[in-house]
Protein backbone atom coordinates (compact mmCIF):
# COMPACT_ATOMS: atom_id res chain seq x y z
CA UNK A 1 0.00 0.00 0.00
CA UNK A 2 1.05 3.72 -0.64
CA UNK A 3 1.23 5.97 1.52
CA UNK A 4 0.85 9.64 1.52
CA UNK A 5 1.73 11.82 4.21
CA UNK A 6 -1.49 12.65 5.85
CA UNK A 7 -2.58 8.42 5.83
CA UNK A 8 -1.80 6.36 8.39
CA UNK A 9 -0.26 3.25 8.10
CA UNK A 10 -1.43 0.40 9.13
CA UNK A 11 0.02 -2.01 12.10
CA UNK A 12 0.23 -5.40 11.05
CA UNK A 13 1.36 -6.56 14.47
CA UNK A 14 -2.16 -5.27 15.62
CA UNK A 15 -4.71 -7.99 15.61
CA UNK A 16 -7.85 -7.71 13.31
CA UNK A 17 -10.92 -6.94 15.02
CA UNK A 18 -14.23 -7.45 13.94
CA UNK A 19 -16.29 -4.26 14.02
CA UNK A 20 -20.16 -2.87 13.76
CA UNK A 21 -20.77 0.65 13.21
CA UNK A 22 -24.46 0.65 13.11
CA UNK A 23 -24.03 4.60 13.05
CA UNK A 24 -21.39 7.03 11.27
CA UNK A 25 -21.20 10.32 12.31
CA UNK A 26 -19.34 12.36 9.73
CA UNK A 27 -18.97 16.38 10.58
CA UNK A 28 -18.87 18.63 7.90
CA UNK A 29 -15.56 19.83 8.14
CA UNK A 30 -14.71 16.05 7.64
CA UNK A 31 -17.27 15.73 4.51
CA UNK A 32 -15.81 18.66 3.26
CA UNK A 33 -12.13 17.08 3.25
CA UNK A 34 -13.58 14.19 1.59
CA UNK A 35 -14.84 15.81 -1.43
CA UNK A 36 -11.72 18.34 -2.04
CA UNK A 37 -8.48 16.38 -0.95
CA UNK A 38 -9.60 12.12 -1.00
CA UNK A 39 -12.46 12.35 -3.98
CA UNK A 40 -14.54 10.59 -1.61
CA UNK A 41 -18.24 11.80 -1.19
CA UNK A 42 -19.72 11.26 2.21
CA UNK A 43 -22.82 9.10 1.38
CA UNK A 44 -19.98 6.30 -0.29
CA UNK A 45 -18.17 6.14 2.64
CA UNK A 46 -20.93 5.96 4.97
CA UNK A 47 -22.66 2.97 2.51
CA UNK A 48 -19.13 1.23 2.71
CA UNK A 49 -18.79 0.99 6.63
CA UNK A 50 -22.40 1.58 8.26
CA UNK A 51 -24.42 -1.31 9.35
CA UNK A 52 -22.03 -3.86 7.19
CA UNK A 53 -21.63 -7.31 8.62
CA UNK A 54 -18.14 -9.01 8.49
CA UNK A 55 -15.85 -5.23 8.75
CA UNK A 56 -12.67 -5.96 10.37
CA UNK A 57 -10.18 -3.36 11.64
CA UNK A 58 -6.96 -2.59 13.23
CA UNK A 59 -6.43 -0.46 16.57
CA UNK A 60 -3.78 1.91 16.43
CA UNK A 61 -2.58 5.05 18.70
CA UNK A 62 -1.46 8.57 17.21
CA UNK A 63 0.47 10.32 19.49
CA UNK A 64 -0.86 13.10 18.40
CA UNK A 65 -4.77 12.22 17.33
CA UNK A 66 -5.13 9.29 19.69
CA UNK A 67 -6.80 5.89 19.62
CA UNK A 68 -8.67 5.36 16.56
CA UNK A 69 -9.63 2.13 14.04
CA UNK A 70 -8.47 1.48 10.30
CA UNK A 71 -10.46 -0.21 8.19
CA UNK A 72 -9.33 -1.41 5.23
CA UNK A 73 -12.56 -1.41 2.76
CA UNK A 74 -13.54 -0.74 -0.80
CA UNK A 75 -15.53 2.53 -0.90
CA UNK A 76 -17.77 2.73 -3.82
CA UNK A 77 -15.43 -0.05 -5.76
CA UNK A 78 -12.52 1.88 -4.91
CA UNK A 79 -10.09 0.19 -3.00
CA UNK A 80 -10.06 2.93 0.64
CA UNK A 81 -8.70 2.88 4.35
CA UNK A 82 -11.22 4.33 7.04
CA UNK A 83 -10.13 6.07 10.06
CA UNK A 84 -12.36 6.03 12.82
CA UNK A 85 -12.56 7.44 16.32
CA UNK A 86 -14.68 5.67 19.13
CA UNK A 87 -17.65 7.58 20.25
CA UNK A 88 -18.24 8.48 24.06
CA UNK A 89 -21.69 7.65 23.98
CA UNK A 90 -22.29 4.25 22.53
CA UNK A 91 -20.17 0.77 21.76
CA UNK A 92 -22.00 0.88 18.32
CA UNK A 93 -21.96 3.96 17.13
CA UNK A 94 -18.36 5.70 15.57
CA UNK A 95 -17.22 9.28 14.00
CA UNK A 96 -14.80 9.38 10.45
CA UNK A 97 -11.93 11.03 10.91
CA UNK A 98 -11.09 10.08 7.27
CA UNK A 99 -11.33 8.17 4.43
CA UNK A 100 -8.14 7.07 1.81
CA UNK A 101 -7.77 5.96 -1.59
CA UNK A 102 -5.21 2.98 -1.56
CA UNK A 103 -3.29 2.95 -4.50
Amino acid sequence: MKRTPTQPALVQSAPLEKVWIARLHISWRTETKLRAIHQFEPEDVRHAVECVGGLRGRWVTDPERGRRLLIKTPINGIPGLVVLYPTAWAHDEWSLGSAYRIT
